[in-house]
This record gives C-alpha cells, structure tokens and sequence, in this order.
C-alpha cells in the first residue's frame, strides 16, 4: 500500500510540475508569482484537510530537508564554466 501511495505521490507532483509551468504560459506570470499563489493554495488547502497544528509540522518538516539543499547561488557557481587554466 505505502508503494502505491508513494507512486501516486510522485505521479501528482510530476503533473504538479507541468501544471505550474502551464499556469505560468497561461498567465504571463513569472515563476516567482506562479509558485506563491500554488503555495498559499497548498498550505491552506493543507490546514483546512490535516488541521493547522499538523499543516505547521509538516511544513517545518520541509523547511528542514530544504536546508540541505544547495542556494540558487551556489547552483549558478557550479554550473558556470571555469576560466583560464590550471
């Protein structure tokens, strides 16, 4: 049962994915935009189905594995292209 709920997780967030970019070409919004309306959406949808104290936990939940995740910053470094040579 987990395997079928975590496939179909996975399943909505792929077209999440292609529903936001969809949202964006639609509206002539930027990503930015886009990605603050699908987040009060999601959040309030979450407190109004697990109940606010359990939508606060998960979210902090989230909060935390994103703190492992490289900065927009550090992405732009390692994809930029050395200069000169060693």
């Amino acid at each position: 049962m987990q395997d079928q709920r975590t496939e179909q997780a996975r399943r909505v967030a792929e077209m999440t994915h292609y529903a936001l970019l969809a949202m964006q070409h639609q509206t002539g919004a930027d990503a930015a935009t886009v990605l603050a309306g699908a987040h009060a959406e999601i959040a309030t949808s979450m407190a109004l189905h697990f109940g606010r104290e359990a939508a606060i936990a998960q979210c902090k939940q989230v909060a935390e594995r994103l703190r492992t995740l490289p900065s927009a910053d550090d992405l732009a470094f390692a994809a930029h292209p050395a200069a000169g040579t060693a």
